[in-house]
């Protein structure tokens, strides 16, 4: 099972967790406490692609070490924000088949 696939002995409170999860991280999106830590982050990994330019191409360890910090900081909050999202609409359509929305709606749990 990958990252994304809906495991069918799910419990419906788990499924309605992750939905829930997707949503809240929906709402941090927005938030001045994400463009400060987004902010952040780009900040580092800009300043690991200048410093990329200043060592000697034999510091391989160097090479690699900063190579990696601009990877991960440069869209690593980004990308979990979009697995995330990603995450509950697979579960919101899990919940959907298994007619847990519906129940929800209707305000009947079985």
């Amino acid at each position: 099972m990958t990252d994304n696939e809906v495991d069918s002995n799910e419990s419906d409170e788990k499924l309605l967790d992750r939905i829930e999860n997707s949503i809240k991280i929906t709402d941090w999106e927005n938030s001045e406490q994400w463009k400060l830590l987004d902010s952040a982050c780009k900040r580092l990994a800009k300043k690991a692609e200048n410093d990329l330019k200043n060592v000697p191409a034999d510091n391989m360890l160097r090479i690699v070490e900063l190579q990696q910090i601009a990877k991960l900081y440069g869209d690593v909050i980004g990308n979990l924000i979009r697995h995330l999202k990603d995450d509950g609409q697979i579960a919101f359509e899990e919940a959907k088949d298994r007619g847990i929305i519906q129940r929800r709606v209707a305000g009947t749990t079985r």
